[in-house]
């Protein structure tokens, strides 16, 4: 019965490996393969055995890189999940409108980043951006700043933009989980006299333990992927400040024809997003265990 059941489920899955092997895995192995040589795309490949990871962990850049994309991590995480968390535990509270609230929280999230980044691009310009001139018209000239251009608001502003684009997608999700919990806990918890923000802290959270888990990991994959708002919006810059390690990573390949030490940030970003995503898999099959 056993074996029975084993034939079958790789039968259906045989269809999704089919497309998973030359899609996702055999680019890998070759993304790993190029890592080892010296190559612009044109001329023969030089094998250098590991020298390009060498020369990508000695570049100032890729140190830089990594630091934003780290800070750009942590940002988000507040700024999408932790907003979408709050988000969905006050539209699970059946308020009035609670349906248009949530149409419009959503919104930006059906925007493609191209468009999301051209819409802030114009509100944070400097000379004629919405942002300014409602600074202006408040009188709060002295705030006015080229948000985007000064090294100590550019990645900020950033995350901000992704946090306005994506916290209404963790909400969704939380208020799909908010769904599940069965209502007698809650109305346990009602009886007992417990309050909306102890309900929320010693009942709702916990129940949320796996969704909330889910959502930091996408978030954090998400950091690792980001590529097409950094591009619009700052393009990395100014003096390197928003630039992550795929921005880095394509300008290396790309801008410098360098696709070796592309190849190399390429498996290196592969592997954190990797030691992110075992562990979390490796714990959540343990809780499911257990359970």
């Amino acid at each position: 019965m056993t074996v029975s059941k084993s034939i079958t489920g790789w039968a259906f899955s045989l269809p999704a490996l089919l497309l998973y092997l030359p899609f996702v895995i055999l680019p890998f192995v070759g993304t790993i393969y190029m890592s080892l040589f010296d190559w612009t795309g044109f001329q023969r490949p030089i094998f250098t055995g590991l020298m390009n990871f060498r020369i990508v962990f000695d570049s100032p850049e890729w140190r830089q890189s990594l630091v934003n994309t780290s800070i750009y991590l942590v940002a988000t995480l507040g700024l999408e999940v932790c907003v979408g968390l709050v988000l969905a535990l006050w539209l699970a509270g059946n308020i009035p409108g609670s349906r248009l609230y949530q149409g419009l929280f959503f919104a930006p999230v059906i925007l493609s980043m191209t468009v999301v980044g051209l819409l802030w691009k114009f509100v944070l310009n400097p000379y004629f951006g919405l942002l300014n001139g409602i600074l202006e018209t408040l009188g709060l000239e002295s705030w006015c700043l080229a948000w985007l251009g000064d090294t100590r608001t550019a990645l900020l502003s950033v995350c901000i933009v992704s946090g306005w684009k994506y916290a209404g997608f963790y909400m969704v999700i939380f208020l799909a989980a908010l769904t599940g919990i069965p209502k007698e806990i809650m109305e346990a918890s009602l009886l007992d006299g417990t309050s909306g923000v102890g309900r929320a802290y010693h009942v709702t959270l916990p129940l949320l333990g796996k969704t909330w888990w889910l959502c930091v990991l996408l978030c954090a994959t998400g950091a690792f992927q980001t590529f097409d708002l950094i591009y619009v919006l700052t393009n990395g810059g100014p003096h390197h400040s928003t630039e992550v390690v795929i921005s880095w990573m394509i300008k290396v390949a790309f801008d410098r024809l360098n696709l070796g030490q592309g190849c190399a940030i390429a498996v290196l970003s592969t592997a954190m997003v990797l030691m992110l995503a075992v562990p979390y898999r490796w714990l959540a099959s343990r809780k499911e265990n257990a359970s």
